[in-house]
């Protein structure tokens, strides 16, 4: 009987080492995610960083083939006569910006009331918050209520996705996002 008892201490021990050399191979597996997902997060930096400096350098492109793309777009939708341009407007009272006068709306038209908003990547919710902003100064200053209330963007940064599109439904914001889980209007 002892001699059972020694052999199935001895199995025993040996599934221990086995155990505990799985274990090892775990942690590192482990690290090896672990290394991965932080290359993928800094490639994915990188990429943003990249598109951003290329935003700059073609900001004005963006945002002008998207009025010519919106104008299009809502003419099919039954608008006729649209001017759909870029308008910078005078806040005296600060409302937007505590230190600046000039608010510039990226697609405006008049008749009707049009505010919209083009930018390459929203990378932090106070982007949309001043962009809320904005359409509340508008609408103050033409005493209505926009007809349509838009907002154009190539990205949200992940981290702020969520929050942003919710806000953004919550006001009552057309949202065209090119590139969220896929090519989505949403």
């Amino acid at each position: 009987m002892d001699k059972r008892l020694e052999q199935v201490d001895k199995r025993l021990e040996q599934v221990d080492k086995r155990l505990e050399q799985v274990d090892k191979r775990f942690e590192q597996v482990d690290k090896r995610f672990d290394e991965m997902q932080k290359n993928m997060d800094y490639k994915f930096d990188k990429v943003f960083s990249r598109f951003d400096d290329l935003s700059m350098s073609l900001g004005h492109d963006f945002e002008e083939f998207n009025s010519l793309w919106l104008q299009e777009y809502l003419m099919v939708q039954g608008f006729q006569k649209l001017d759909i341009k870029k308008k910078t407007f005078y806040d005296k009272d600060y409302s937007v910006f505590p230190d600046n006068k000039d608010i510039e709306i990226d697609i405006f038209n008049d008749d009707p009331l049009i505010i919209g908003e083009v930018t390459a990547i929203t990378k932090t919710i106070a982007k949309v918050n001043i962009f809320l902003k904005k359409i509340k100064f508008i609408e103050k200053l033409f005493e209505e209520k926009a007809h349509t209330r838009l907002f154009i963007t190539y990205a949200f940064k992940p981290e702020i996705s969520d929050e942003a599109i919710s806000l953004l439904e919550k006001n009552e914001v057309k949202l065209f996002v090119l590139r969220q889980r896929g090519y989505n209007e949403l």
